[in-house]
């Protein structure tokens, strides 16, 4: 009840005053490998986080996932003055976790991270620079994210 609340106060917020629904974040895609073997973790668990909001997917058998843009709704600037970067990405960060592993994942900042003159590679932040990111102008794609597999223990 009170998403549809908060979903209607938002409709008439935007009908009286006006709003812009802008992508703060393109498409992320990876793949999750084993960081000894090189081979695809189906069924592992992914998180993203962005400022406002996270989502959650998991693997398919090839090691494979994605999450669709990001957007967020924004008051014109007469009504709310906000200051709208439409040629930067906002920043996020990505965890994969999966039975038998370590977690692992990246950190992306979004200051001078722009949408500008595509195929670039991204900045990471992050312990394990691993893997590498690049923004394709449709997508950031992150290949590979190596996740470390837990030794057993020798008694």
């Amino acid at each position: 009840m009170s998403k549809v609340l908060l979903l209607v106060s938002l409709s008439v917020v935007c009908l009286v005053g006006g709003c812009t629904s802008q992508r703060i974040c393109p498409p992320v895609q990876g793949t999750i490998v084993d960081a000894v073997t090189g081979k695809p973790i189906a069924a592992a668990a992914v998180k993203i986080e962005y400022f406002d909001a996270q989502r959650k997917t998991r693997t398919d058998q090839h090691g494979k996932f994605s999450f669709a843009a990001k957007h967020k709704l924004f008051p014109l600037k007469f009504v709310y003055p906000i200051n709208v970067h439409l040629d930067r990405i906002s920043g996020f960060r990505l965890e994969a976790e999966a039975e038998g592993y370590e977690s692992g994942g990246v950190a992306m900042r979004d200051h001078g991270v722009s949408t500008e003159s595509p195929p670039h590679e991204i900045p990471l932040y992050g312990p394990r620079p691993s893997h590498r990111m690049l923004y394709t102008g449709k997508a950031i794609i992150i290949d590979p994210i190596k996740l470390v597999p837990i030794q057993a223990t020798k008694p």
